[in-house]
C-alpha cells in the first residue's frame, strides 16, 4: 500500500541547507534493522528531541509511518474498544450496532515480538458503546445504557487469568459517547499508589455539543493513601466539568514523571472531532495534580477525519534524562467505513503534541488503539476494527486486530 502524507503538524515550505542537512540526518536514522520483529522498525522522533532546531527539522520532513502488521480477524461484533497493561489486553465491544450484549476478551501479549494470544468472549451486560481502560489488574469499562443519549454506566473488574470478576454496575450521569482511562499516581500520605480514572463525554447524541469529562479514584482516597481498602468497585467521580466543544472525545492518560524521576500528577491528552460528521480533528494536553479539576491546555487542530481515537504510554528513558511519552492516534477518513490513518508521535512536556504525518494502514470502521511500556527499544501497540458498518444493527461484523512495531529508542 502506498502511504499518504496527510498532515505535517510543523511545516517548512523550504529547507535551508542547514535543515536539508538535518533532513538527510533524520534520513539515516529513520530505519532501525535488528532482531526486534520481522518487519523494518521505523525511526522514531525521540532523537530528534535533542534540540529544537533538530526536532523542527525531522518533525517537518518526517514521512508517515506505517507500524503496522497484516491484520488479523479475532471475533464479531460492533464497536471494540482495546486497552494494555504489561502483557495483559483486555478489549470489550457490542455483539452489534445496537443495544444489547456487550462481550469481553482478555489476550496476552508476548512482549518480545508483540503477538496477542486472545482468550474466549464472554457476555459481561447490556449497553451500547463500550470503551475500556486497564492499569495492572484493575480493569474499567464505561457504556451508554441506551442508543442514544441517557444514563452512562460503569463497571471495575479484575483480570484473574482468562476471564475478568466485574463490579456492580454503577451510573455516573447522563450523556453520549463516554471515555475512559486510568492512571496511577502516588497517594500524599504514604507511599502508595492511587489509580485516577478520566472520563468524558458529548452532551448529545445527535449533534455537535458541549463536552465534559470526570476525574476521580477508583476506591476511596483514603484506600490508595493507606485504609483499608473497602470499595475496590467504585469510583468516586467528580462533578461533571466542561471543557469544549465537539463530538466523539478520546482521553489516554499517564502518570507524569520529571527528568530526576519525580512525580507530577497525570497527564492526559484528549482527542475529538470538531463537528459531528469527518472534518477537522483537535486535541488536548491536560494535567492533573488534585482534587476533581484538570488544566487543560488549548485545542489545537492536527488533521481531518473521524472517529479519533488516542492512545499513550510513558515508554521509558533511552540514555537517561526525561522519560520518552509515546502518542498513537487512529482515525477514519471520513465518515463512513473505508480508509483508516495513523499518527505516530511524542509528548515531551508542555501542552503540544509532536505528531508524523498520518498513514494510511487498512480499510474499516471505528479504530482503537493501545500501547504500553514494553521494557525494551521496541513497544507493540495493539489497534483492533470492524471490518465494515452495520448499518441495520443485525449483522454479525468481523472484528480484526492489527499488532504494531515501533523502536524508540536507538541505542
Amino acid at each position: 500500500m502506498q502511504h499518504k502524507d496527510k498532515f505535517a503538524t510543523l511545516a517548512v515550505p523550504e529547507r535551508s541547507l542547514l535543515l536539508n542537512t538535518l533532513y538527510d540526518l533524520c534520513r539515516t536514522m529513520r530505519r532501525v534493522t535488528g532482531a526486534y520483529s520481522s518487519k523494518v522498525i521505523q525511526f522514531n522522533l525521540n532523537r530528534c528531541l535533542l534540540s529544537g532546531i533538530f526536532m523542527l527539522a525531522c518533525l517537518s520532513t518526517a514521512h508517515a509511518q506505517d507500524i503496522w502488521d497484516p491484520s488479523q480477524e479475532y471475533d464479531t461484533g460492533y464497536n471494540p474498544s482495546v486497552a494494555i497493561s504489561g502483557t495483559t489486553v483486555v478489549e470489550v465491544h457490542n455483539g452489534q450496532n445496537n443495544y444489547g450484549p456487550m462481550w469481553y476478551h482478555v489476550g496476552r501479549q508476548n512482549p518480545s515480538t508483540g503477538a496477542v494470544t486472545w482468550g474466549p468472549s464472554y457476555n459481561y451486560d447490556n449497553g451500547y458503546n463500550p470503551t475500556v481502560a486497564i492499569s495492572g489488574t484493575t480493569v474499567v469499562e464505561v457504556h451508554n445504557g441506551q442508543l442514544g443519549y441517557g444514563p452512562m454506566w460503569y463497571h471495575v473488574g479484575q483480570v484473574n487469568g482468562s476471564t475478568i470478576t466485574w463490579g456492580p454496575r454503577y451510573g455516573f450521569g447522563s450523556g453520549y459517547n463516554p471515555t475512559i482511562a486510568l492512571a496511577p499516581y502516588q497517594g500524599t500520605i504514604v507511599n502508595r499508589d492511587c489509580l485516577l480514572a478520566i472520563e468524558a463525554h458529548n452532551s448529545s447524541s445527535s449533534t455537535t455539543a458541549n463536552m465534559y469529562y470526570k476525574v476521580g479514584p477508583v476506591g476511596s482516597v483514603s484506600e490508595c493513601e493507606g485504609g483499608p481498602r473497602t470499595n475496590p468497585d467504585v469510583i468516586h467521580f467528580g462533578p461533571s466539568t466542561y471543557y469544549d466543544w465537539g463530538w466523539n472525545p478520546s482521553v489516554a492518560a499517564a502518570p507524569c514523571q520529571t527528568s530526576d524521576g519525580g512525580t507530577c500528577g497525570v497527564t492526559i491528552l484528549e482527542v475529538h472531532n470538531g463537528h459531528s460528521q469527518a472534518g477537522a480533528m483537535w486535541y488536548h494536553v491536560g494535567t492533573w495534580t488534585a482534587g476533581s479539576t484538570i488544566a487543560w491546555g488549548a485545542s489545537n487542530n492536527y488533521d481531518s477525519g473521524y472517529n479519533p481515537r488516542v492512545a499513550f504510554a510513558n515508554v521509558g528513558t533511552c540514555g537517561g534524562g526525561a522519560p520518552t511519552y509515546l502518542v498513537v492516534e487512529v482515525h477514519n477518513g471520513s465518515g463512513s467505513a473505508g480508509d483508516m490513518w495513523s499518527h505516530i508521535g511524542f509528548w515531551n512536556g508542555g501542552t503540544t503534541i509532536y505528531l508524523n504525518p498520518a498513514a494510511e494502514y487498512d480499510s474499516g470502521w471505528n479504530p482503537t488503539a493501545a500501547v504500553v511500556s514494553t521494557g525494551y527499544t521496541v513497544v507493540y501497540p495493539v489497534e483492533v476494527h470492524d471490518g465494515s458498518e452495520d448499518i441495520f444493527g443485525t449483522a454479525p461484523i468481523p472484528l480484526w486486530y492489527h499488532v504494531g512495531a515501533y523502536g524508540w529508542c536507538i541505542p
